[in-house]
C-alpha cells in the first residue's frame, strides 16, 4: 500500500508488480522534483488537478496505443503482449522528454508565444474529443502468430501523433507557464507517462478480459470520454 495526497493506494491481484513498478517510478520522480525545488509547486492545485484530469482522460481514451493493445491482448493474451507494452511505455517516456525539450526551446526562441499555446492545446483537445466519438469497436483476429515485440511498441511512439501532441499540449499549456526547471520538466514527463501507462494497462486488460463488453457499449464509453475532453478544453482557456 502506498500513500499520496492523503489517500492510500493498493494494487491487487496478479498485476500488482506491474502497477507498483509504474507507481514507484512516478513517486521517485515526484520526490526528486520536490527535493530540487524545495517542495514548492509554483502552479496552483487547480491547475495541477486540471492537468491530471486531462492526462487521465487522454491517456485512457481510444488512441493508437490503446486500440493496438485492445486487439493484441485479445488475440495473444496479456502475458505474450508484455514486450509490446513495455516498448510502448519506454517510447512514451522518451517522447515526453523530447516534447519537454521542444516546448522549452520554443518558449526561449519565442517567449511571447507561450501564453497563446494553451489555445492551440485547447483546440487539439476538442479535435481529440471529435475523433474519440468516431471510434469504432476493435475486434481481435483469431489464430496464432509471432508475439508482438518491444521494438515495435517503442518505434510506434515516434509516429504516434496523439502521443506527440499530448506531450506538447500538456507541457506548453499547463506546465511551462508555471514551471521550466529541468527537475520540474523531468517530473512532469514521468507524470504524463504514468497516466498514459495506466491507460495502456487498462485497455490491455479490457482486451484480454472484457473486449466483448467494450464492443457492445463502446458508443456510451466514447461519449463519456469525449465530454470529459471538452470539459478539459473549456477549463484550459477560462
Amino acid at each position: 500500500m502506498y500513500r499520496i495526497w492523503g489517500k492510500d493506494f493498493l494494487f491487487p491481484g496478479q498485476y500488482d508488480k506491474i502497477s507498483n513498478n509504474i507507481f514507484i517510478t512516478f513517486m521517485k520522480a515526484k520526490e526528486a522534483f520536490i527535493q530540487a525545488e524545495g517542495g514548492i509547486f509554483d502552479m496552483t492545485f487547480d491547475v495541477l488537478s486540471s492537468l491530471a484530469v486531462y492526462a487521465l482522460v487522454t491517456g485512457w481514451s481510444p488512441g493508437p496505443n490503446n486500440v493496438l493493445l485492445l486487439s493484441t491482448t485479445g488475440r495473444f493474451g496479456l502475458k505474450r503482449s508484455m514486450k509490446l507494452i513495455t516498448g510502448i511505455w519506454t517510447g512514451f517516456l522518451t517522447i515526453m522528454l523530447l516534447c519537454a525539450v521542444f516546448s522549452v526551446g520554443l518558449g526561449r526562441l519565442l517567449p511571447g508565444a507561450v501564453p497563446y499555446l494553451k489555445y492551440i492545446g485547447a483546440a487539439y483537445i476538442l479535435y481529440l474529443a471529435f475523433t474519440v466519438l468516431k471510434r469504432k469497436p476493435v475486434r481481435a483476429d483469431d489464430g496464432t502468430g509471432k508475439d508482438p515485440s518491444f521494438v515495435s511498441g517503442f518505434l510506434l511512439q515516434f509516429i504516434n501523433v496523439k502521443v506527440i501532441l499530448y506531450g506538447i499540449s500538456a507541457l506548453s499549456s499547463y506546465v511551462l507557464p508555471y514551471e521550466s526547471s529541468v527537475p520540474a520538466l523531468i517530473f512532469f514527463a514521468f507524470f504524463l507517462t504514468f497516466f498514459g501507462a495506466t491507460g495502456n494497462l487498462v485497455w490491455a486488460l479490457i482486451g484480454s478480459i472484457f473486449q466483448k463488453w467494450y464492443n457492445k457499449y463502446y458508443m456510451a464509453f466514447n461519449i463519456i470520454i469525449a465530454l470529459l475532453l471538452v470539459r478539459c478544453s473549456v477549463k484550459l482557456i477560462l
